[in-house]
């Protein structure tokens, strides 16, 4: 295995210099087995205080055989989280208490929830919201009104990058004292 990359770039009156910013990843991971996010079943937390907003979205949810749970507020969400972090949070943006890029910064701010997945759903479309919903750590951001597929197709895009949460831990199968084989739980 090399330690640098060579490139030719050919272009007029361009020249191109590359350095490593950090040392090679090897190609094979030694991270846990992981099933692929077509296999693996999901716990999503459903967040808004509009009651069809949030069965719309819950009921597109359970038709693709995800896990979800809801909460109609910001510290509800919080509180249900304390008790099981779930694998991605489906968060709107503005409630009564406690809106989303509060519960965002207080997710960001505990280390057991600082990688948790959140996709924020508003009906803010301006860019001062939707910057500030990025530096608050949001994953992702669907406007309102949204279509339930390409919500949908958001949720997936964003379990395929995440980490599994410990719910999607592994667990050791010894099959000897010299090999153990890990599976999903």
């Amino acid at each position: 295995c090399g330690t640098g990359l060579d490139v030719f770039c050919a272009y007029e009156g361009c020249e191109l210099f590359l350095e490593p910013r950090s040392a090679l990843q090897p190609f094979v991971s030694s991270a846990p087995y992981q099933r692929s996010v077509t296999q693996r079943q999901f716990h999503i937390l459903v967040v808004d205080d509009q009651a069809d907003t949030l069965t719309l979205i819950v009921r597109a949810l359970e038709e693709e055989q995800y896990t979800v749970s809801r909460a109609t507020s910001g510290a509800e969400a919080l509180q249900m989280i304390a008790g099981r972090i779930p694998d991605l949070v489906v968060l709107d943006y503005k409630m009564i208490g406690m809106d989303g890029l509060a519960v965002t910064q207080t997710l960001r701010a505990k280390p057991e929830t600082q990688a948790l997945p959140v996709l924020m759903l508003t009906a803010m479309t301006d860019e001062p919201s939707t910057r500030a919903g990025f530096a608050a750590g949001v994953t992702d951001y669907v406007t309102k009104p949204f279509s339930p597929r390409e919500l949908l197709a958001r949720i997936r895009a964003v379990l395929r990058r995440a980490e599994p949460s410990p719910s999607q831990s592994v667990e050791p199968l010894v099959i000897d004292e010299d090999l153990a084989i890990d599976l999903p739980r």
